[in-house]
């Protein structure tokens, strides 16, 4: 995929203009919203479950977890936290041990 730097949005959906030091910013937020996304779908393909039938299984609506397959969503940690416990009984699912952070 190429990315075009006129076009790319911050947080805010303000567009960055030829704002290099912001690009790498952007990135690493998109990339968490996808890594989200490819939680979400994985544990569903792996349960074979539908968006609805997740969605029951959180008591969250349907348009919430397309959403959040999409990357258009942004949960608080307290949603992802609330999530992994009750899909897996352990908060692990989205968010990794703190402890295990070794920096760069």
């Amino acid at each position: 995929m190429k990315i075009n730097i006129n076009n790319l949005y911050d947080t805010n959906k303000e567009i960055i203009k030829n704002d290099v030091s912001d690009i790498d910013e952007v990135l690493e937020y998109e990339q968490i919203l996808l890594s989200i996304s490819k939680t979400i779908t994985n544990y569903r393909a792996k349960n074979n479950l539908t968006q609805k039938e997740l969605a029951e299984k959180l008591d969250v609506n349907q348009v919430m977890i397309s959403k959040l397959e999409k990357g258009n969503y942004n949960p608080t940690i307290k949603i992802l936290y609330t999530m992994s416990r009750k899909l897996t009984k352990t908060s692990d699912l989205f968010i990794e041990d703190p402890f295990k952070y070794k920096g760069k």
